[in-house]
């Protein structure tokens, strides 16, 4: 089942999560100017309102920030990596998000 909030679910900028299908979400804590972009081979897992189209990199915070959803077309129990810019410490360059 989608939540569709009234707000963004904030999600931590260099952790993996969880969320649903059409549930807004917003990386408050992402540093201004910050991006994510489609990890190579990979279904990109965000849209827009509606499921509309984002072409990654897509900004999340600063004033370029987009509203970002989950894609209604993710299946349930599938964990789709996504490649946060800058980049997040160690060595891994993509983090993930799981669909519940």
């Amino acid at each position: 089942m989608s939540k569709h909030l009234a707000s963004p679910t904030n999600e931590p900028w260099c952790q993996d999560f969880s969320a649903t299908r059409g549930e807004q979400i917003a990386f408050s804590t992402a540093p201004v100017g910050a991006t994510i972009d489609k990890a190579p081979g990979s279904v990109f897992p965000f849209c827009g309102p509606n499921n509309s189209t984002l072409n990654p990199p897509i900004h999340v915070n600063g004033p370029a920030a987009t509203p970002i959803y989950i894609c209604g077309g993710v299946q349930v129990g599938l964990s789709y990596p996504f490649v946060p810019i800058p980049t997040c410490p160690g060595p891994l360059m993509t983090k993930s998000v799981t669909i519940t």
